[in-house]
């Protein structure tokens, strides 16, 4: 993946990280609302109402200041795995002050295990169940029936945690199957379906970073547009489905013959453009014509024919044809088209402040 496309996709990351927090604390603030309305609903005894009541105030503090403080500019899965376990310890603390193990609030130990298994990931959401489950086998016994236990006594907490194993796989497989699908998504959104390349619309993205990034720099890049010579000939000739693995062999041989740091795109139908960070004109001609020359020796065997293209190069250089996505574009574009009115197959660099000289290169 491309160093400036990772970029993109980290602060999406992020972004998304931050969304899951602000749920994580309507979660919180859901169980502190379900404790106080248990309190006002169910007999509490004197003696246990005091730690409720701390206990809620602990957390609703808690809250305030993981989430209103500078606390909150904090975004990252540990800060979700300390919220995780200060759930589950005011859960507890509730718990073991309004019945214990037959507590009717023992099912927001789930507010955590489904928190813990979106968030968190398939490892720390069952850690976190079976901590959850040792909780509840210390809540089902005292110390000193603990040390009698018999299969028989334990298999009621065991069924009784039964629905938590079960919430925590299910919703761990579902969010597997979500951010796979999403991943996938993703992926159609910036490539194109036929070469696996960017399409122009991640592209754009992308180089508009980059002419960023050079201003500030005060550095140069480059971008080249290539179109694949006399492709309308071989889908006539060969048929489309023969023309579609020619493009895809340009592609393939445009990506394979650039750096990594390169970013390559396909610009539609049977031509595509390549960006090239930190190379003005002269470095992009040379990359260019070593390009066009590797693309004219790829061969494809279409019922024991080899068939080829060739390639015309069209080169713009920032800032010297131009400071703006458009204006680079349609010089690069311009380029092209003198490489293909000269008889194509080859690499045209137009004139400007900085490149003073235009050079045709032509295959003999």
């Amino acid at each position: 993946m491309n160093a400036a496309h990772q970029e993109q996709v980290t602060n999406i990351t992020q972004d998304e990280l931050t969304g899951l927090i602000k749920r994580v604390a309507e979660i919180e603030w859901l169980l502190v609302a379900l404790v106080i309305l248990y309190v006002k609903l169910s007999p509490i005894s004197p003696q246990n109402l005091p730690v409720i009541c701390i206990a809620l105030c602990c957390f609703a503090l808690f809250i305030l200041l993981s989430r209103y403080s500078w606390l909150r500019k904090i975004s990252n899965k540990w800060k979700i795995t300390v919220d995780t376990w200060v759930m589950i310890t005011f859960i507890t603390v509730i718990l073991w002050h309004t019945g214990k193990f037959e507590s009717p609030l023992l099912g927001l130990y789930l507010f955590v295990i489904i928190t813990a298994a979106i968030t968190l990931g398939e490892k720390t959401a069952f850690l976190e169940v079976g901590l959850i489950s040792t909780i509840c086998l210390f809540l089902s016994f005292t110390p000193a029936a603990l040390a009698n236990l018999t299969l028989l006594k334990l298999s009621g907490p065991l069924i009784m945690m039964f629905p938590f194993w079960l919430t925590a796989y299910v919703t761990i497989r579902l969010a597997n199957e979500t951010k796979r699908a999403k991943e996938q998504i993703e992926h159609l959104s910036y490539t194109d379906y036929l070469t696996g390349l960017y399409n122009m619309r991640m592209f754009r993205v992308l180089m508009e970073q980059e002419i960023l990034r050079s201003s500030r720099f005060k550095s140069f890049f480059s971008i080249m547009i290539l179109d694949a010579d006399n492709l309308k000939t071989i889908n006539d000739s060969f048929g489309h489905l023969t023309g579609d693995e020619m493009i895809k062999l340009f592609a393939h041989t445009i990506r394979a013959n650039l750096k990594p740091t390169d970013i390559v795109a396909r610009y539609g139908g049977d031509e595509f453009i390549a960006l090239l960070p930190a190379t003005d004109a002269s470095q992009a001609l040379i990359a260019a014509e070593r390009l066009r020359t590797v693309v004219a020796k790829a061969t494809c065997n279409v019922d024991g024919k080899y068939i080829q293209v060739t390639a015309s190069i069209g080169i713009a250089e920032y800032p010297g044809h131009g400071t703006l996505i458009d204006e680079l574009l349609n010089s690069a574009d311009k380029a092209l088209l003198q490489s293909k009115g000269a008889g194509k197959n080859r690499t045209t660099v137009q004139p400007n402040n900085l490149f003073t000289g235009r050079v045709l290169y032509n295959v003999k």
